[in-house]
């Protein structure tokens, strides 16, 4: 007979061909979809799976065990024919995420490319202080000696040189809480001029702080510091005659709640200040200044929208009413006052490169005694902070403030001030400061104006995380309407400081 002809024994022997080769299929097929094979080094790997319908990985490529995997469960809720032969393998293969990008930072080396470009990365600082941990409390305490030379020590026209010394303790406490916060501050300094040419200098300052967590982006914040120093020969309301540098006590109180509702942001806060002047002496005379002691209340609204992340426009109200002890000053004025601001501006961020805010507005403070001029002010207030750069770092910070005045034909005089640090890590434990500023104080009714400029250099090196050493020299300079006014010191300094 020809090939392939149909008679009986051909037909019979078709058939069992037909069922070898189905069956030789079959074992191929269900050793594919096990999955185990060798490789060409005898080594197991596995196979990826089936895409699924909507063309994400079915499978992951997981290393073999020795406990076999468990048997899939069917969903009876699924809906869907089951493949033929009714195996619910394709219905059931597990989804996964496609793998993302090879990721090549080294944050700890200083390396950050790719997806990691913008990302805020925290490495471990190994010049950080470590502090003392006590409870569920974090105590960071420090100290800075210092020497040095200044060329003006009373910081006046006139004034000489002479070498100082200074002593600067500080403490910071801070919580380890899973929620709310609270931390407590202290900074003091006492400077000593070695030849007498001026008055040893102490300044301190103590802060307490709190955050109640309440809602979903909802706080409380509270604060409460004190403040003392010593008024300088150089401000232009130093008791005439005094022959000591009186001490000034400020304290600040203030409660402010913060949320937001969606995009829409709010705050609203109130403030206590009040400021105590000491008694001057001149020789044996007193010079009283309890007249000048006052409190300052204020009230502050404020609203923002975030339009989009990191980018909030808003606006802020503020009404403000300062409150003298006693009537008059000794000059019979009346300089209590009621005031208000208005200000408009934004806050941005976009770290690491930049972060910031800055608000323009205006102030008006009207004294009581009708023979004195209202304070008017345009003002601008901010702050940024700008990296260019992993190891650059371009701080700004300006603002706008009224200072009350003791002089019968002033209510007072405007202050526009400005500081700008570029400060450039060279090394990890070795960064270099430049910094600049300038001051601009406008004398209401009295039509003079006085400039404060300054321009510094530094160098801080880290030794370990328990010392540091620090160098600096600043020059500051001062112009002024006023014969007699202006001056000009340089300064340089050396510092240790000893921190935990």
């Amino acid at each position: 007979m020809f090939r392939g002809s149909g008679g009986p024994e051909s037909g019979v022997h078709g058939t069992k061909l037909r069922m070898a080769f189905r069956a030789i299929m079959a074992a191929l097929l269900l050793a594919i979809a096990a999955g185990p094979v060798l490789a060409a080094d005898g080594a197991p790997m596995v196979l990826r799976g089936a895409v699924a319908d909507d063309d994400s990985l079915a499978a992951t490529d997981a290393p073999l065990s020795d406990t076999p995997p468990a048997a899939p469960t069917v969903d009876p809720s699924a809906t869907g024919s089951l493949p033929e032969g009714g195996s619910p393998a394709g219905k059931l293969a597990t989804r996964v995420s496609p793998e993302g990008a090879v990721e090549s930072s080294d944050p700890a080396a200083g390396i950050v490319s790719g997806a990691s470009i913008r990302r805020v990365t925290d490495p471990v600082d190994p010049y950080a202080p470590v502090g003392i941990r006590v409870g569920s409390f974090i105590y960071y305490p420090a100290v800075t000696v210092g020497a040095g030379f200044t060329s003006n020590a009373k910081a006046i026209a006139g004034s000489g040189g002479a070498p100082t010394m200074h002593v600067s303790p500080e403490l910071l406490v801070e919580s380890d809480w899973a929620r709310h916060a609270m931390t407590f501050e202290f900074n003091g300094d006492w400077e000593k001029f070695l030849n007498g040419a001026a008055p040893d200098n102490p300044t301190a300052e103590a802060k307490v702080a709190g955050r109640l967590d309440l809602a979903d982006r909802w706080t409380v914040d509270l604060s409460s510091a004190y403040q003392y120093s010593q008024q300088s020969v150089s401000d232009p309301n130093f008791p005439v005659g005094a022959t000591d540098n009186p001490g000034v006590d400020t304290f600040d109180t203030a409660v402010g709640i913060n949320g937001a509702l969606g995009r829409n942001e709010f705050t609203f806060a109130t403030r206590a200040i009040r400021t105590m002047y000491d008694n001057a002496e001149a020789g044996n005379v007193v010079i009283d200044q309890q007249y000048r002691n006052n409190w300052l209340y204020s009230e502050r609204l404020r609203y923002g929208f975030e339009l989009s992340p990191g980018f909030t426009p808003f606006i802020e109200g503020e009404l403000f009413q300062r409150a003298y002890d006693d009537g008059t000053d000794n000059n019979g004025i009346a300089r209590s006052s009621r005031g208000y601001a208005v200000r408009a501006g934004v806050t941005f961020e976009d770290a690491p490169i930049w972060k910031g805010e800055i608000a323009i507005g205006t102030r008006q403070e009207k004294l009581d005694d009708p023979s004195l001029a209202t304070l008017r002010a345009l003002t601008v207030d901010g702050s940024l902070a700008w990296s260019p750069t992993e190891l650059t770092t371009v701080t700004t910070d300006f603002s706008t403030g009224f200072n009350p005045s003791t002089d019968p034909a002033s209510p007072g005089s405007v202050v526009y001030s400005g500081s700008v640090d570029l400060a450039y890590a060279w090394r990890p434990n070795l960064t270099f400061n430049l910094t600049g500023s300038a001051e601009y104080e406008h004398f209401v009714g009295l039509g003079e104006t006085d400039w404060t400029y300054g321009l510094g250099a530094s160098a801080t090196w880290k030794l370990n995380r328990q010392m540091q050493l620090k160098a600096g020299y600043l020059h500051e300079w001062v112009t002024s309407d006023v014969p007699g006014v202006a001056y000009a010191s340089d300064a340089v300094k050396l510092d240790l400081r000893l921190q935990r």
